[in-house]
């Protein structure tokens, strides 16, 4: 019994939340919805210089995919739109809290390096250093964001940023050619912690980049299905209406042919009657 009451009160907080929103924004929502499905969520997002409502769906009691409308209460399809939804979504419901704090960390290290190579008169390995700290810094700063509340923006800025820094580790690497162990103490030190720092920056970013794809596709797929199921009801409701226009017509032929053939006298009296 307490396992019924508890589905239910389940259901009827998913159900009240939609009624919290422009209703012309549930009603899109709906439109999109499986006939198993409901609507666990639509949350009105501000997004560039706009409005937006993030939609979630449940099939079982289990996420079922997700759907993006914009203010002028239409499904979005452009794809880097609603990536930038989905990785909202993925790095504000699944990383800890603390997250932003080790991207911080990484930050700090980058910037005792640069003030090490500067001791040391290496003016070029300290500015490295001193850029790739500064992008870390402020990626850490869109990542704590992104975990704290839902923000499509600051997700697509963490994302931008954190691109930015790995691209910046390659370059630095490479500019530690022209070093060697003699010139500065901390020298492997820094080259293995540019591999390894950046092996972590890829690999987090390649698989949010590789689950929000997917996640992306699946709502691309609802859009589509829900398109070609509207050109499906225009073929159906076509043919019915071919087919009822036949059904008329052979109606009308075959009540023409069931009365009886009228007597050419009939006719010709009609005809001479008329006359003067």
């Amino acid at each position: 019994m307490k396992k019924i009451f508890a589905l239910s009160a389940l259901l009827l907080f998913f159900s009240a939340s939609t009624y919290s929103v422009d209703p012309r924004a549930e009603g899109k929502a709906r439109e999109y919805k499986g006939y198993d499905e409901l609507i666990t969520n639509i949350s009105e997002v501000p997004y560039g210089n706009g409005t937006y409502y993030w939609v979630e769906y449940s099939k079982n009691l289990m996420y079922s995919g997700a759907l993006v409308i914009d203010d002028k209460y239409g499904a979005v399809s452009e794809p880097g739109t609603l990536n930038s939804f989905v990785i909202a979504d993925i790095i504000h419901k699944n990383y800890p809290p603390d997250t932003a704090s080790q991207w911080r960390q990484f930050s700090d290290y980058f910037f005792s390096m640069a003030s090490a190579h500067a001791q040391y008169g290496r003016p070029g390995l300290a500015n490295d250093s001193k850029e790739i700290a500064v992008l870390l810094n402020r990626s850490s700063y869109d990542l704590g964001r992104s975990v704290a509340s839902f923000s499509p923006a600051d997700a697509r800025d963490y994302m931008a940023i954190e691109s930015l820094a790995a691209e910046k580790m390659d370059a630095a690497y490479a500019d530690t050619i022209n070093y060697s162990e003699k010139d500065s103490p901390y020298l492997k030190e820094y080259k293995d912690s540019l591999t390894n720092i950046k092996k972590i920056l890829s690999g987090n970013s390649d698989s949010l980049l590789k689950s929000s794809k997917t996640l992306t596709d699946n709502m691309l797929q609802r859009i589509g299905s829900k398109a070609n199921q509207g050109s499906t009801d225009m073929i159906l409701m076509s043919l019915a209406a071919v087919l009822l226009v036949f059904v008329i017509v052979m109606k009308v032929r075959r009540s023409r042919s069931s009365k009886p053939p009228q007597h050419p006298r009939a006719s010709s009296v009609g005809q001479s009657s008329g006359r003067p």
